[in-house]
């Protein structure tokens, strides 16, 4: 590819990255919000276990605050009446899984506080041990898809995969940085210290199949066999099915699936 057209589709990728939606609207923050505390609520580690005694549950009274704040009255009762009703369908689940389970207004109101900011969105719930379950999340932005970007504009630009990549995780790294919400950094080093010796092995393997891939094209096995490969793929069907198997073959990992068939 000429460097001209490389930098036509690098720019083109950088156009499309800017051209993304950053902000979505109030509404569209409220209902995502709503989306994922209902996810919360509804999980097999809801936080309204703890308060399931003798197949019931206390009803919720939901406290709903926006920035910008909702100034129908009418319209902020209704979208905390669909945070209410979150407990009935957590318990419709549980009775449908075989424990029976009931909405018991006689053993008082459950608070479920829930606030909607432009950057995210936080839900509080009490437990009977004092201690408040806490949902802490950022809106999703188009700084997350910046990483993917960049690797694919420097890929295009500079054909050095490895740079490419290099910079991908910087831009990750910063991105992290960008959408984290306020109080949250040092919630997500504990999570980050575990994933750690995952992360090191999957590179180590990464680098490993590379270097293998590297030594069989530096020998000649890789001319070899695209050699032994064109006596016998003449034609588009037989090339497909070749590389149908080569996929097969070689699924044992993503990288030496593209380093190879490709």
């Amino acid at each position: 590819m000429r460097q001209r057209n490389r930098w036509f589709l690098a720019l083109a990728f950088v156009g499309l990255w800017l051209l993304l939606p950053s902000k979505d609207s109030a509404a569209d923050r409220s209902y995502l919000a709503h989306v994922q505390v209902r996810a919360w609520l509804l999980s097999e580690s809801s936080p309204l276990w703890a308060w399931r005694q003798q197949e019931r549950v206390p009803p919720l009274t939901t406290n709903l605050l926006r920035s910008p704040p909702i100034e129908d009255t009418g319209e902020r009762q209704r979208q905390q009446a669909e945070y209410d009703q979150i407990v009935a369908s957590w318990a419709a689940a549980r009775t449908a899984d075989g424990q029976p389970t009931v909405v018991d207004p006689a053993r008082g109101a459950l608070p479920l506080l829930v606030r909607v900011g432009s950057d995210g969105f936080q839900a509080e719930l009490p437990q009977p041990a004092g201690a408040a379950a806490t949902l802490l999340l950022p809106y999703a932005d188009r700084c997350s898809l910046l990483p993917a970007f960049l690797a694919m504009a420097l890929a295009v630009l500079t054909q050095r995969l490895l740079l490419a990549l290099l910079a991908g995780c910087v831009a990750a790294a910063i991105a992290l940085g960008l959408t984290t919400l306020p109080g949250q950094p040092m919630a997500t080093l504990p999570a980050l210290a575990r994933a750690a010796p995952f992360f090191v092995c999957t590179a180590l393997a990464v680098v490993f199949v590379f270097l293998t891939v590297g030594l069989l094209a530096h020998n000649g096995g890789r001319q070899g066999l695209v050699v032994w490969l064109q006596r016998r793929g003449r034609g588009p069907v037989r090339a497909q099915l070749w590389a149908l198997l080569g996929s097969v073959v070689a699924a044992f990992d993503s990288y030496a699936h593209c380093l190879l068939v490709g």
